[in-house]
Formats: structure tokens, C-alpha cells, sequence
């Protein structure tokens, strides 16, 4: 009987010191925001413009090196990954009033019961002119 409990009791070390133990399962949602700014609101057409603003997050992996994409009305019109602090900007040739907006598609990863997830957000609209 010593024998045997002396035996399991080694088992039982072994797993703990190599860490054979099962990894804890779990879920983690976050929120994100995108803001959107314009270098400028009114522009002669043809004239470029800089729409620039921030994906934020509380967990760094939902707004570092993201893919966002600006709009143009309902018309995608470029994709640009964030920097590493969640900062974007696009530079574009304004040939008509339209409202812009900026969307990020949020993000998952992982396989059940171990997932991670960003929630999708986007912008306001801001309107240019192009007079």
C-alpha cells in the first residue's frame, strides 16, 4: 500500500513540475472604437486629402497592425494596416462631396474552448466638399 501512494504521489509531481496539467480553457471579447479626422473639409477637386484617427481597444491585439479600410459613401476605397499603436491615415484625391468613414472588421482567433475576439467597429461619417 506505501508503495502504491508513494507512487501516485510521484505521478502527481512529475505533472506539476512539467506542466502536463490541461491548460485552463477561456473567452476573451473586446470592444474596439475607430475616429476619423480630415486635413481638411472643404477642397478644390482634384485636390488630395488626409483622413487620419486611431483604432483603440483595452487589449493591444485588437488595434496593433489591424487592417481598417476607408469609405468612400458605401464604396470601400483603400485598406490600410494600424501601426503599432493603433494610428492610420489614408491620403486620397477628392474629385466629389461625399462623407468618408473608416470601418475595422474585428478579429477572432483561437478554437473553442480557447477563443479570443475583437468586436468590429466604425467611424462616424465626415463630409468633404469638393467645390
Amino acid at each position: 500500500m506505501k508503495k502504491m501512494l508513494t507512487s501516485i504521489l510521484a505521478c502527481t509531481m512529475l505533472f506539476v513540475v512539467l506542466g502536463a496539467a490541461p491548460a485552463s480553457a477561456h473567452e476573451r471579447i473586446e470592444n474596439s472604437t475607430i475616429t476619423i479626422n480630415a486635413s481638411s473639409r472643404q477642397v478644390p477637386k482634384g485636390k488630395k486629402v488626409s483622413f487620419q484617427g486611431k483604432l483603440k481597444s483595452p487589449w493591444s491585439r485588437c488595434f496593433n497592425w489591424r487592417p481598417v479600410t476607408l469609405y468612400k459613401g458605401k464604396t470601400p476605397v483603400a485598406t490600410k494596416k494600424t501601426r503599432q499603436s493603433g494610428y492610420y491615415k489614408f491620403t486620397v484625391r477628392v474629385t466629389s462631396t461625399k462623407t468618408w468613414k473608416v470601418k475595422f472588421g474585428g478579429r477572432k482567433w483561437g478554437k473553442h474552448p480557447h477563443v479570443h475576439r475583437c468586436i468590429g467597429s466604425s467611424s462616424k461619417g465626415i463630409k468633404v466638399r469638393a467645390l
